[in-house]
């Protein structure tokens, strides 16, 4: 990579590319299920003269734009992923079908239009309220945890951890916790498990803590090598990568990373990079000497 490549490249949470995102979440299926409805919106859309004459006439021109608004968007942003717009991505999609003469419609009683969505809702809302209130306790458990005690939160953690499953920020924050209790082992496993969902660099600094602490080097280095490259511009992950081959007693690979940390351009200046910048050409001075 270029050093204007290495400069650019960060960590992503969000793709801000809508047919991307429904490829990583979906895989082809799903960017072809998503690909093929927007498609059939915009390719399908018969002529104004052919459209079925009802309420909604008026707004077809609209709709299809606003369709087509979307699609353009979707490259360079979320649409569907927000659930306000969503709602009125799927507003614009209704009209549209709503004048297609090709489409199947069924005669259906209000009622029974309207149980389905009902029943839908309210069993949403119980379990919106129950997740809620896990991450609530979750929230209240990280922040009080000198108050409340070490013990008293772990077992709130455990008791929720059903509710969480596969939420990163129960994993991260039971992780910090078993951190600070000094259970390294159990930190490792909720950490490791995050890493799984996510590619946060941070999670993967605590990965690496967590493994140094176990005397695990090799991991750390494992763990420190990958998260130099998610953020290749940043010092930090090359700085405990210099650490970790230096308590491990690999000097030759904790110069090399030592003399890459000194010659990288810096982005952003600040304190901590002059900081890694000081302390990498302090350990060549001493690996010099030696």
């Amino acid at each position: 990579a270029t050093r204007q490549e290495v400069a650019n490249a960060d960590y992503v949470k969000m793709a801000y590319n809508e047919f991307l995102e429904n490829t990583v979440e979906g895989g082809t299926i799903g960017f072809v299920l998503f690909t093929a409805f927007l498609v059939s919106l915009l390719i399908g859309l018969p002529k104004i003269n052919d459209l079925i004459k009802n309420e909604f006439q008026t707004f077809y021109p609209f709709a299809f734009a606003g369709i087509a608004c979307f699609v353009g968007m979707g490259f360079f942003n979320f649409t569907v992923q927000a659930i306000p717009v969503m709602v009125l991505f799927l507003f614009y999609a209704a009209v549209c079908i709503n004048g297609y003469k090709g489409y199947i419609r069924f005669s259906i009683s209000p009622i029974k239009m309207v149980l389905p969505f009902v029943c839908i809702s309210v069993f949403l809302f119980f379990k919106m309220s129950t997740t809620a209130k896990a991450y609530r306790t979750c929230k209240i458990a990280k922040e009080q945890v000198d108050e409340l005690g070490a013990a008293v939160v772990t077992k709130q953690l455990t008791e929720i951890e059903p509710e969480l499953d596969g939420s990163v920020f129960y994993l991260r924050s039971y992780g910090n916790i078993l951190f600070k209790r000094k259970q390294y082992h159990l930190a490792e496993l909720k950490f490791e498990r995050a890493t799984n969902i996510s590619s946060d660099p941070e999670l993967l600094a605590m990965l690496g803590l967590c493994q140094l602490k176990q005397g695990n080097y090799d991991a750390a280095e494992k763990t420190y090598d990958i998260a130099q490259f998610i953020q290749p511009h940043h010092f930090a992950p090359r700085y405990a990568l210099m650490k970790t081959y230096a308590i491990a007693k690999d000097s030759a690979n904790a110069l090399r990373v030592a003399q890459n940390i000194v010659s990288m351009d810096v982005k952003i200046p600040s304190e901590k990079v002059d900081m890694f910048k000081k302390l990498a050409s302090q350990f060549i001075q001493q690996y010099q000497v030696k």
